[in-house]
């Protein structure tokens, strides 16, 4: 193991902290801030560190843990909510802006190996920065946010066989049909021990490991299995990323999901950080200098391209305008992905060095335009819009929630309403959509990224317009007795077997609304949150150890 004197570990945390710190500041990502880091301490930079192999072992756990992390948030309930988004929108935008990408480094006079690589590569988007991007603007729940989601998605999952690809595209002894029909056959190996894995041992082990109480044994379990997996998986001779990622899959699937990601969250972090360090140090700044002309070109091209072909695919499956738009911007950059895979190709021969240099570039100076981009693109996205929320048409209401199924409708967006949107959040169910009958409250719900219309909700064409036929279940978290006595028969008569859950007044409202056709009706205001909030997550299927976090928080808040 190679060894990593103090005095180099001094410098990477100084320049870690001081950089990064520097980043945040002026509002940029902290891999930026990481790959400069490293640039400036490195062999081409200060000189600081003049063999960056020192920390290559421990940079390489960063995407061990990385992948891991992303399993985590690839589970199968959450696939299965947006799967048409995943792989219809997602599974085009990957095929397509990989095929141009690879074509034009083909036609450059580049070897096929070479050109499938960079085309896949240069196909991802950056899952941290558009996931930061999209909470600082509160559209998570936003149409815009779910379509980003479904894409990043589907480009976590294009990661593993291009990961189990450059190895293979390395042998000069095999051919690229047979590196493909590996890497298919190594994927479908995979996917197998996922499910006989995931069914027989790991939910057990992690119920003996729950029962000792102990946190750090809890933490030293988590470790074990990340890096057991990863040493497994390279065993067989696939690289250690794939097995942190199928460890990642398997834990998702059970309900330690939460207290697992709480325990791997920081080690994550902390190599993630060391390996974007090591590709810094990578980047050669004279070449840099040297090329500014093209890498600035080549940089606006890039996120030129990749964000019209989103905004392109994304119209084309009749998406609003603004949304399309918006989404582009969201998505055009380069990911964190790419560096590991360009890395790997350019040590593995795939990618001449000279070309992984510059590709290491460009999608830096990607990731850094994007939250200017966004920015600038909301402002003109926004010219898109219809401003009164009252003049929305049923058209446009429909527009915004095609890519809805099996979600949950709110209606009303008093104070319980809007509790039941921020513990939906919580947990990033983004499944769900709100209708109002108060502009003014939809006005300012939609300023702050929630996902809601205007409109009365006894009318069930409006309903059907936010897909009532699609829903999981309806929420009726509208005050008074009246209206939503009203709004519950409307829906009732139409739709017999929808699951209703409805807020109530008193109990004598209780027994009128079930007796109306609601499966729950819970009262009292402060309390019918609680209530209808674990109701609506039990019904979601939602972990009990996560409802009881979640509403456990919410009363200390209220």
């Amino acid at each position: 193991m190679h060894q990593l004197h103090l005095a180099e570990t001094i410098y990477l945390l100084v320049a870690a902290i001081a950089i990064v710190v520097l980043f945040k500041r002026i509002n940029l990502s902290p891999v930026l801030g990481y790959l400069v880091a490293g640039a400036v301490i490195g062999p081409h930079g200060l000189q600081l560190i003049h063999d960056q192999e020192n920390i290559a072992l421990i940079a390489e756990l960063g995407v061990v843990f990385l992948l891991f992390y992303i399993g985590l948030e690839l589970s199968l309930e959450r696939l299965l909510a947006i799967r048409k988004l995943v792989f219809g929108l997602g599974g085009m935008q990957f095929a397509l802006t990989s095929g141009i990408i690879g074509v034009t480094i083909y036609l450059l006079g580049f070897e096929p190996q070479t050109a499938i690589i960079v085309g896949g590569g240069l196909a991802l988007s950056s899952t941290a920065v558009v996931l930061q991007l999209l909470a600082e603007r509160h559209e998570q729940a936003t149409q815009v946010g779910r379509l980003s989601l479904a894409i990043l998605i589907l480009q976590d999952l294009a990661v593993v066989p291009l990961l189990i690809l450059v190895p293979l595209l390395g042998d000069e002894t095999a051919s690229l049909g047979t590196a493909l029909a590996e890497a298919g056959l190594s994927a479908i190996v995979v996917l197998v021990s996922i499910v006989i894995i995931g069914k027989f041992l790991l939910k057990p082990i992690f119920s003996i490991i729950g029962k000792a109480n102990s946190q750090e044994l809890f933490t030293a379990t988590t470790l074990l299995i990340v890096l057991g997996a990863a040493a497994a998986s390279q065993a067989g001779g696939l690289s250690l990323a794939l097995g942190a990622f199928v460890a990642g899959l398997l834990v998702a699937e059970t309900e330690y999901r939460l207290q697992v990601e709480t325990d791997i969250k920081p080690f994550q972090g902390l190599f993630m950080g060391l390996f974007f360090m090591t590709v810094g140090m990578a980047i050669q700044l004279p070449m840099f200098v040297d090329n500014l002309a093209l890498i600035v070109g080549v940089t606006l091209a890039y996120i030129t391209l990749k964000g019209l072909i989103i905004a392109g695919l994304a119209r084309y499956l009749h998406f609003r305008r603004a949304c399309s738009v918006s989404a582009g911007s969201y998505l055009c950059q380069g990911s964190e992905f790419a560096f590991a895979l360009f890395v790997l190709a350019k040590n593995e021969g795939v990618v001449p060095e000279q070309l992984a240099q510059i590709l290491l570039v460009v999608v830096s100076l990607s990731m850094a335009i994007t939250p200017m981009l966004v920015s600038s693109i909301k402002i003109l996205a926004k010219r898109f819009e219809d401003k009164s929320v009252k003049s929305k048409t049923r058209g446009m209401v429909a527009q915004e929630s095609q890519d809805l199924a099996d979600h949950i409708i709110i209606i009303g967006l008093g104070s319980v309403g809007k509790n039941l949107c921020h513990i939906l959040n919580e947990e990033e169910i983004h499944n769900f959509v709100v209708v109002d009958s108060d502009a003014d409250n939809v006005a300012a719900a939609r300023q702050a990224g929630y996902p809601v219309h205007f409109g009365h909700a006894e009318r069930v064409s409006l309903l059907k317009s936010i897909g009532i036929e699609r829903a999981r279940m309806i929420v009726i978290a509208v005050p008074g007795k009246r209206e939503p006595l009203k709004i519950l028969k409307a829906i009732r008569d139409k739709y017999k077997d929808i699951q209703i859950i409805a807020r109530c007044e008193d109990r004598a409202h209780a027994k009128a609304m079930q007796k109306a056709g609601a499966n729950f009706a819970l009262s009292e205001e402060l309390q019918s949150t609680s209530s209808i909030g674990r109701v609506m997550l039990e019904q979601a299927e939602i972990p009990e150890v996560d409802i009881k976090r979640l509403l456990g928080a919410f009363n200390a808040e209220s």
